[in-house]
């Protein structure tokens, strides 16, 4: 099988390259629709790899496509091939398209059955991803342990004394990407329990990977399943000797500073500062769990200097959103309404209420409560405004109240209304 073939000339590909940089999410929904199509990874690369942050936030469903497949468990850890170091806890963009062809040709019949499973699928289909990725990866890890480099290696951007080791890694985290997808399906849900028979699949034969597979697989952890950290610290565990175990922490120490360097960066927090309403309140769960996992945690001790800064610019960046989503979601709709609200606009109104407070109780965990309680605050009054102007009807208002301030403060105004 082949990614398809295209059926978008290369005059309609041309035609997307202006202006990408300033695409609006419309444009960008119009360049993968093409994308999908082309086959050629040259062209997605050159056109895609610009606004790679950009896809991040709209997370498009793409189609599942066996490449894509395979690489999933390493979304995170994806960069382009300028921006990759040998020996980094990183996987150059550019080897997707040979790496996958090498695990294709060598999988016989099993391809035809992921082929099946896959059909029709969209790359955020979680059933047929499982199902499929628990055939394909364990077979790719096979795969790669053995397989040459292929003849058009160069044309990577990387060096033939890459492959081995790129190869070696990605056989690692192959081995373990079903069990670091339940760890990650179990953070998603909000599961109370680590998944104990999962990480005692990462852990099996841990100890004969390299220093680089280990702390790829450390970064993953980390940024998908925080509540798991302690997984790491149980890996150094698994060295036989004092000079593996310090191997294994210095792999797990690189794969901590991976993703506080992330966190770090200018864009760290990009998700959180631009992503959907309605996903925010779980990341700022996520990062705050990573930041507690990793202060909680003596083993880490030459990291902690490093945790005041992100959670203080984490702080403000919550308190940038809500604030945002408060004026724009709720008060300026509000204040800007002619007459009473509709149906579907309450509806709207209500979501978003409920995205704030979700958003408000991970944030408190991360800042000083105050703060938030004033903007609250501040919601209220713009709905009580709002009723009073005629606005909202009284069981509106009421609805509103609830999320916004909670039962009592609602059960009050309707007490009120209902004495009056």
């Amino acid at each position: 099988m082949t990614d398809d073939a295209p059926k978008h000339g290369p005059s309609a590909v041309q035609a997307l390259r202006p202006g990408m940089l300033d695409a609006d999410d419309q444009k960008i929904r119009r360049i993968l629709a093409v994308l999908d199509d082309v086959s050629d990874p040259a062209v997605n690369q050159a056109l895609l790899d610009p606004v790679r942050h950009r896809l991040a936030l709209l997370k498009p469903a793409r189609p599942l496509r066996f490449t894509r497949l395979l690489f999933i468990p390493m979304d995170p850890l994806t960069v382009p091939a300028s921006g990759w170091l040998p020996g980094e806890p990183m996987i150059p963009r550019s080897i997707m398209t040979p790496i996958a062809r090498i695990v294709r040709a060598g999988m016989g019949g099993a391809g035809t059955y992921i082929d099946r499973i896959i059909a029709e699928g969209k790359a955020d289909t979680s059933h047929a991803v499982t199902h499929a990725g628990e055939v394909l990866w364990p077979l790719a890890a096979d795969i790669l342990t053995t397989a040459p480099s292929p003849d058009d290696w160069l044309a990577t951007g990387l060096s033939q004394a890459d492959y081995l080791p790129l190869a070696a890694s990605l056989a690692a985290v192959f081995r373990r990407a079903p069990q670091l997808r339940r760890l990650a399906l179990g953070e998603a849900i909000g599961a109370l329990e680590t998944d104990e028979e999962a990480m005692e699949g990462i852990l099996r034969g841990i100890a004969n990977e390299s220093e680089a597979a280990c702390a790829m697989i450390a970064r993953l952890v980390l940024r998908q399943s925080p509540h798991a950290a302690g997984l790491l610290w149980r890996i150094v565990a698994t060295g036989r000797s004092r000079d593996e175990k310090m191997a294994i922490q210095r792999a797990i120490d690189r794969g901590i500073d991976a993703v506080l360097d992330r966190l770090e960066s200018p864009d760290g927090f990009a998700e959180i500062a631009h992503g959907g309403l309605a996903e925010v309140g779980i990341e700022v769960g996520r990062v705050t769990t990573l930041l507690r996992e990793i202060e909680g945690n003596p083993a880490a001790a030459v990291h902690w200097p490093r945790l005041k800064p992100i959670r203080e610019k984490l702080d403000l960046v919550c308190r940038e959103r809500v604030a945002r989503e408060v004026k724009e979601g709720l008060v300026m709709r509000l204040t800007g309404a002619s007459g009473p609200v509709s149906r579907t606009v309450q509806t709207d109104l209500e979501a978003c209420a409920r995205e704030i407070r979700k958003l408000d109780a991970a944030a408190r965990n991360v800042g000083a409560p105050a703060r938030y309680d004033l903007l609250l605050r501040q919601a209220v009054e713009a709905v009580r405004n709002a009723a009073a102007a005629g606005i909202l009807t009284p069981m509106r208002h009421v609805r509103l109240i609830e999320i916004l301030a909670g039962s009592d403060a609602a059960e009050s105004l309707y007490s009120g209304a209902a004495a009056g």
